[in-house]
């Protein structure tokens, strides 16, 4: 499979896995009995995702360095959501966030109270993140090295 097809799978994939922990309970995975408070959001990322997927399938250069780039600024939300306040102390806002959207969720890394660490939900889709972005760049790199079809 070639290396654009690859890489529009795994978005594919990381867009289903975020639309069913969003919108599915799955609790003690995920905490969204009363809702997941970004429906909106939810509701506008899965056409793009379908859009974005389409185009990655059927293009090489653009698709790929679109993706590519919204998945370095997502890769980039969640460092600054997740591992920040794990690795220098949670802010009292994301005390009350956490406490209120994951502290019910399955925990895989310690949590002191003060360092608080993203639930196994996350730390999975922060993964499926990192393999698009990774094989979305990679994808980009061999679209723009050779000439276009």
């Amino acid at each position: 499979m070639p290396a654009h097809r690859r890489a529009a799978v795994a978005v594919l994939v990381l867009g289903v896995y975020l639309q069913v922990v969003e919108w599915i309970d799955l609790h003690p995975w995920n905490d969204v009995r009363t809702g997941n408070g970004q429906e909106r959001l939810d509701l506008m990322l899965a056409p793009l995702t379908v859009m974005l997927v389409a185009w990655m399938w059927t293009s090489r250069r653009w698709a790929q360095l679109t993706a590519s780039l919204a998945l370095l600024l997502w890769a980039g939300l969640q460092v600054t959501t997740w591992w920040s306040p794990y690795v220098w102390g949670a802010t009292p806002g994301w005390k009350r966030v956490h406490a209120r959207w994951f502290a019910d969720t399955v925990q895989v890394l310690p949590n002191d109270g003060v360092h608080l660490p993203p639930d196994a939900n996350h730390l999975v889709l922060q993964l499926l993140i990192a393999l698009a972005l990774t094989l979305s760049a990679m994808a980009t790199w061999a679209g723009f090295r050779r000439p276009a079809p």
